[in-house]
């Protein structure tokens, strides 16, 4: 009798353990609806790899990832408010400020501190670009960023009798080199110099400021901007080392550049991190990479592109999207992202990011000497400025529709008034 009563007690304390595990579990479990806007195939897959690592790693909280493809769809979500807003999403650094001037993310800070992250875990040029608003507010952690560097095919180079291009490199040794390898045959190129050159990177180099970092003065007037944009359709009109710039659209010149370094039709190209990957598994390929080339006498100034983890500030779950934040961007998160892109933390990428091919990788992140913040780049008239007046602009001048002296003064003309309008 004495046996039978202590199994009876065994099975109804088993049965009532595992009746509270299950509500523990099911009761308990919060659901985050995650948005990226990811569109690769390859950075899809490894997004959703650190979600399934982060949901399997405890038993609170569940991440569902939802595609948008385009930064423009989440902002609709967002408009929607809570019955449409993700809790936390993936958000390009140039589109922070914005969102938090609308209070449409939450302040991080108080999160960080109470968590002990140490800033100089990571990359510190990351901190300045989130910080370059007027509070130095932190309002989106940083995963991971788009590095740039000047790729070039080893065998075109050796067959024109080219030195490979190093950190000594000048955008003038940049034109002299991609004249040797451009190739004319019955009056048709078939051998680029170059893919064409994103213009960002060439304002970069040359030192263009749009707007004084106080934001109360426009230099669209200056002349390195005037020699940047002079030396940009150069390359095309004048040299004709680059495609012609009036045959794709500036959107599709990536993509273009891309396939046309793959196969073999141009000498040097302008590669981001995340195309790393791709470029590694093309079979006879040689290729190496080297910095960004300075414009004369001009230290090398950079502007990475940084992609954020933010979270919406109607959430029903801040803790919960705080704790996936921290995992994506901790050391498990950050080992997945692979070659995919540079990741945040400095050891991570030390350790599994810089791992030849190619031989010269770590260039991409040496060569980040400066950083340009763009500090009204971040602002909603900054963003609007970019969109309805500085884009259109540059399109007509690389389209042949517009010379470069008119389309720097409608720039400052219009740069001044929306800069001026903020103010109001």
């Amino acid at each position: 009798m004495k046996r039978m009563l202590c199994f009876c007690f065994a099975v109804i304390m088993l049965v009532s353990l595992a009746g509270c595990g299950k509500r523990n579990v099911s009761g308990n479990r919060v659901t985050l609806r995650y948005v990226t806007y990811e569109y690769m195939p390859s950075q899809i897959k490894v997004q959703q790899n650190i979600i399934d690592a982060f949901n399997s790693s405890q038993d609170r909280i569940t991440v569902k990832m939802e595609v948008a493809e385009r930064t423009e769809k989440i902002l609709v979500q967002l408009a929607g408010g809570k019955s449409s807003a993700p809790d936390v999403f993936l958000c390009y650094s140039g589109d922070v400020n914005t969102m938090a001037e609308k209070g449409a993310i939450l302040q991080l800070d108080p999160l960080v501190k109470a968590s002990g992250i140490k800033k100089s875990d990571y990359f510190p040029q990351l901190f300045e670009t989130l910080t370059a608003n007027p509070g130095k507010k932190l309002y989106a952690f940083p995963t991971s960023w788009a590095s740039e560097a000047l790729a070039y095919n080893i065998d075109l180079f050796d067959k024109a009798g080219v030195a490979y291009p190093d950190a000594s490199w000048t955008w003038d040794d940049f034109r002299k080199a991609a004249q040797k390898l451009t190739i004319q045959e019955n009056g048709r190129v078939t051998q680029y110099g170059a893919s064409t050159v994103p213009e960002h990177i060439i304002m970069n180099s040359f030192g263009a400021k749009f707007f004084s970092d106080d934001m109360t003065k426009c230099n669209m007037n200056a002349p390195e901007i005037k020699a940047a944009f002079q030396y940009i359709i150069d390359l095309d009109r004048k040299y004709k080392v680059v495609p012609s710039m009036a045959s794709q659209p500036r959107q599709e010149q990536l993509k273009s550049g891309l396939d046309m370094f793959l196969t073999r039709r141009v000498g040097m190209y302008i590669v981001t991190s995340f195309q790393l990957e791709a470029l590694s598994k093309v079979n006879n390929l040689r290729w190496d990479v080297a910095p960004i080339p300075r414009y004369e006498g001009k230290k090398r100034i950079m502007s990475p592109g940084v992609n954020t983890l933010v979270i919406y500030s109607g959430t029903a779950h801040p803790k919960e999207a705080w704790e996936f934040i921290k995992f994506f961007s901790g050391p498990v998160g950050q080992r997945m992202l692979g070659k995919n892109c540079v990741p945040a933390r400095r050891d991570i990428a030390n350790k599994y990011f810089l791992q030849p091919p190619p031989k010269h990788l770590r260039v991409m992140i040496d060569q980040y000497e400066g950083i340009n913040l763009n500090t009204w780049a971040g602002t909603t008239w900054g963003n609007q400025y970019l969109r309805e007046v500085y884009s259109p602009k540059v399109d007509e001048l690389l389209l042949g529709l517009t010379t470069v002296d008119n389309a720097i003064q409608i720039m400052q003309t219009k740069g001044e008034k929306y800069m001026k309008s903020a103010k109001k």
